[in-house]
């Protein structure tokens, strides 16, 4: 009887525990934060109003272990008295939120799908403040963007031109435009006469399929047909048929550049400048200034229905795991939006008015039980939009129409790939990221001028891929195995050399060359355009790198194919004969005697704003740290030394005397072989060539070029191909933050640059670095100067949760980028054994290889008696114990 009445007892006890976990369990999620009254404005419309000085990109911090809380995060906010932040963080999702299972809830902004219904988030908004609209006005801009509504809360919509009279119909009672109705109100795809009734029912999956083999299922949805097209929805088997296309293609091929240029116009100025580097203005008259297309790639992750569009496609991903991580972190950085698009647009009418042509913005086309419309900022002021000047393009609308049957992607790469199908009554884009702003006036020659060409940056990191990338390439950090695959191709097409990877900044890029760079390499780019997230196959054709890479490497192929197959080859016969390699060696011996003279040959990178002001172009304002032309020769012969070129070794075993073809011709002679051999298969050598023969006169690129009397056409042929890829190398005026916490923001940015009113040096980069949190020991004066900002190649091996005090606290979550008392600061674990470090570092040795070289410190390897016995000395015999320990 004891025994029933307990087991009664905890029966009793388990319902009444079981009633209390569901009643707290439907509790909605309550914030018990709330904003100061006094709280100044959020920071980055501070620092957006503030930073009158240079570039601002905002940064999403990549997803990692130890990213503070959003409550945490406004906690140290109203420590300082600050507004909410821009910041990525962990917000530590509750399972029941969390896929596989089912779309959650969602806990950051949730985006209104109608102006009159908004719905209210479960969580704290970050992007709320109680700043008022004159305060924003006045921080942020003497005049909001003209696309943006006046009020948003009671807006119309009005006829837009940007739209079919069908969309115009379909968007009325919605904030977003509608593209059609589907066909099946009750379910959220169309009938597919090409499925059957069983196919259509489980067209959307409910539960994780798993592939086997890398197969690719067909039980997808599918996607609407837009307006006034033909497209029809397409399913897996289409992608898939296209995927197996791409196999059968070649990685590389050569584009003839008779090819490229048949559609090329001059206006007659050309040849001259490019000769000479001169400018008739009295003959030619001042040039035009260009216009140039602002394009963004964007997208709301916290929309419903696009996390609902998405999500049978996430389940049906290769990268898909069977214990759903994926699905849990890949959101996390790559689809939040935080309105920093409304800001971005507001600083090119601002700074970019004059020669912005029109703004694009790219875009997914989303669902939800009935309709399907393109993703579009509901800030948007349509009546007020223009679609000269102002489109919002879904995938539907650039992508190839063979390309459409892998549609939709979610993947930026992939868009990326797609970006130079945009149309547009120009050829100059500028490619910009949502959170890309510009922070002072530019002129159109920060970003492209006619003279020089479009303005290129570069980081300090270069690539040069001589073996096929291997699974541990394709698990690198960030942009890296990318970087790493296309530098194999660049490698593979135009001879192995290191190339730098793009600055993090805007991207001034010609439709016409990335058209052709995407279209040299078939095999990848095609496989690009099948890959809906990032990373599916591994490795992807990056798209920035190979057009900037690609612009460079096919400006020196021009010389050294002019040089070569047209310029000597006076008789047109395909062969370098005995006569006219003597002109070669001639040419070549006049440009050696000025070998090392740097200060013979004149430099057109000191004098880009001398030059545009006579053609009565504006100079730069922004990007003046100009370190190169194409005009000066290929980039590469910067810091060459040629003076032991020779042209026996470098351009045809033999090439020096004549009896190498007395009697017959010789096929190591013959134009074709000379140039693969300077171009692609010993690029020093090419390099020297070009170098050596520009040697011979003062400025321009006449001594390569065909000659001007009896070479006529080929000469103008040159000559629309080195204006086609001309470019300028710069040291952009861009500051690249990372924003990681409330305290990082204070110190890296408010306190240096906003408060202080410190200029930002360019280049300077404000990426996370370790830094030494200064302990009670250390506010000893020799710690102190012990105290400091490390490299980031430094890495913390233990970091726990802790407190100010340095107790473990299990409620804390712990902060990335410092180190307490008593943790472990390691250097490349592995010892000095190269295979090593590849095993044990290699996420590490990717992290390391971002930091800049301002930020390299001497290090000497020493012995804990060694550390001991020099603390002792710095502090005069006081003993003291270290507060951590470095190995």
């Amino acid at each position: 009887m004891l025994i029933q009445q307990g087991r009664l007892k905890r029966h009793i006890l388990c319902f009444i525990c079981t009633v209390a976990f569901i009643i707290y369990w439907r509790l909605p999620e309550s914030n018990t934060f709330q904003y100061p009254e006094e709280s100044s404005v959020r920071v980055k419309e501070l620092l957006a109003s503030r930073f009158n000085e240079q570039h601002l990109h905002w940064s999403r911090a990549q997803p990692r272990k130890g990213l503070v809380s959003a409550d945490q995060l406004l906690h140290e906010i109203h420590k300082t008295d600050g507004g909410a932040v821009l910041a990525d963080v962990d917000r530590s999702l509750p399972e029941s939120h969390q896929y596989p299972h089912e779309p959650p809830e969602e806990p950051y902004r949730q985006a209104a799908t109608s102006h009159s219904e908004a719905k209210e988030p479960k969580d704290i908004d970050l992007d709320r403040s109680p700043v008022s609209e004159t305060q924003q006005q006045q921080l942020l801009s003497p005049v909001d963007s003209v696309l943006e509504r006046e009020q948003e809360q009671n807006v119309g919509h009005s006829s837009d031109p940007a739209f079919s009279k069908l969309e115009q119909e379909q968007r009325a009672s919605s904030g977003q435009p509608r593209i059609t109705e589907l066909r099946k109100q009750s379910v959220a795809h169309l009938d597919d006469p090409s499925l059957s009734k069983t196919e259509q029912d489980v067209n959307i999956p409910t539960r994780k399929d798993y592939r086997s083999n890398g197969e690719m299922h067909s039980k997808v949805p599918h996607k609407v047909a837009l307006p006034g097209d033909s497209t029809t929805f397409h399913n897996y088997e289409e992608c898939a048929a296209l995927d197996e296309k791409a196999e059968y293609l070649p990685d590389i091929v050569h584009i003839p550049f008779e090819d490229a240029v048949a559609e090329d116009v001059l206006q007659g100025w050309e040849d001259e400048w490019i000769a000479s580097s001169e400018f008739d203005v009295k003959r030619w008259g001042k040039l035009e200034e260009p216009k140039i297309d602002f394009v963004y790639t964007w997208v709301n992750g916290s929309d419903e229905a696009f996390r609902e569009t998405m999500y049978p496609y996430e389940l049906n991903s290769t990268l898909n795991d069977a214990e759903g991580r994926w699905l849990k972190t890949h959101r996390t950085n790559r689809y939040r939006d935080w309105d920093e698009l409304r800001y971005s647009i507001r600083s090119i009418e601002k700074h970019a008015g004059p020669f912005m042509n029109k703004v694009q913005i790219l875009v997914n086309s989303v669902r939800d039980e009935r309709t399907v419309w393109k993703q579009t900022p509901t800030w948007l002021d349509r009546e007020r939009m223009d679609g000269n000047t102002f489109q919002v393009l879904s995938q539907e609308d650039f992508f190839q129409a063979d390309k459409q049957s892998c549609l939709p992607t979610f993947n930026s790469l992939t868009i990326e790939n797609q970006i130079f199908n945009t149309k547009s009554d120009i050829d100059r884009i500028f490619a910009l990221s949502d959170d890309m702003v510009l922070g002072r006036p530019h002129a159109a020659s920060d970003i492209y001028s006619p003279l020089f060409g479009p303005a290129m940056g570069f980081k300090s990191n270069s690539y040069s891929t001589i073996t096929p990338p291997t699974d541990v390439d394709a698990k690198r950090f960030g942009e890296k195995p990318y970087l790493i695959y296309t530098s194999w191709l660049l490698n593979r097409r135009f001879g192995e050399r290191k190339r730098k990877g793009q600055a993090h900044f805007g991207h001034s890029i010609s439709r016409r060359v990335t058209r052709e760079a995407m279209a040299s390499f078939p095999r990848p780019e095609l496989r690009s355009a099948c890959q809906r997230f990032r990373g599916e196959s591994g490795f992807q054709l990056y798209s920035w790198y190979v057009a900037f890479q690609y612009t460079i490497e096919r400006h020196r192929e021009a010389m050294l194919w002019s040089y070569v197959m047209l310029r000597s080859d006076t008789n047109n016969d395909e062969n370098l004969s005995w006569q006219e390699r003597q002109i070669v060696m001639a040419e070549l011996e006049e440009g050696m005697m000025r070998e090392g003279k740097d200060s013979f040959r004149a430099r057109n990178y000191y004098h880009v704003a001398q030059e545009l002001g006579k053609a009565g172009l504006e100079p730069p304002k922004v990007n003046t740290d100009i370190l190169w032309t194409s005009l000066d020769g290929p980039a590469a012969i910067r810091d060459i030394e040629c003076l032991e070129f020779n042209v026996d070794e470098c351009l045809a075993p033999g090439f020096s005397v004549s009896s190498s073809d007395g009697q017959h011709k010789n096929p190591v002679f013959s134009t074709a072989t000379v140039f693969d051999r300077v171009s692609r298969q010993e690029p020093k050598c090419g390099d020297c060539l070009i170098k050596l023969l520009l040697n011979r006169v003062r400025k321009g690129l006449s001594p390569v070029l065909p000659h001007k009397d009896t070479q006529v056409a080929k000469r103008h042929t040159v000559t629309k191909a080195l204006m086609r890829y001309q470019y300028t190398i710069t040291n952009p005026d861009a500051l690249f933050v990372m924003v990681t916490d409330a305290e990082q923001v204070e110190n890296v940015l408010l306190n240096d640059y906003v408060r202080g009113s410190r200029q930002v040096p360019a280049g300077k980069s404000a990426s996370p670095v370790l830094t030494m949190s200064v302990t009670h020991e250390a506010q000893d004066r020799w710690f102190k100067a012990s105290t400091m900002h490390v490299p980031q190649r430094w890495f913390n091996a233990y970091r726990d949760p802790r407190g100010d005090d340095g107790v473990p606290s299990p409620d804390r979550n712990p902060s990335p980028n410092y180190v307490k008392e008593g943790d472990l600061l390691i250097h490349f674990a592995g010892g000095k054994v190269p295979e090593n470090k590849m095993k044990r570092m290699t996420e590490w040795m990717d992290l390391a290889d971002q930091h800049l070289p301002q930020w390299e410190t001497e290090l000497n390897q020493t012995s804990y008696v060694n550390e001991v016995r020099d603390s002792r000395s710095r502090q005069a015999g006081k003993k003291k114990g270290y507060p951590w320990t470095v190995n």
